[in-house]
């Protein structure tokens, strides 16, 4: 899916749905970790955090960028 979008999207838009697809997934990963108790869950969804924080950096998206940073410091 990540593929599709950078080919198919100029870069504002293809960020803009490439941030929402990893929120989706890291809210779908911590329901997972929170049920199962499975570390790797936890990881991922660090690591999504980490990338989202870069792409919001270099977008220019403080508010954003702010409240990833918030979730990376909390878990």
């Amino acid at each position: 899916m990540r593929d599709f979008i950078a080919e198919n999207d100029d870069k504002i838009d293809g960020d803009d749905k490439y941030m929402q697809l990893s929120n989706c997934e890291i809210s779908y990963g911590f329901i997972e970790y929170f049920h199962t108790g499975d570390n790797r869950f936890y990881l991922q969804q660090k690591l999504a955090f980490i990338l989202i924080k870069e792409i919001a950096e270099l977008n220019n998206e403080p508010s954003i960028w702010w409240v990833i940073r918030l979730f990376i410091i909390d878990f």
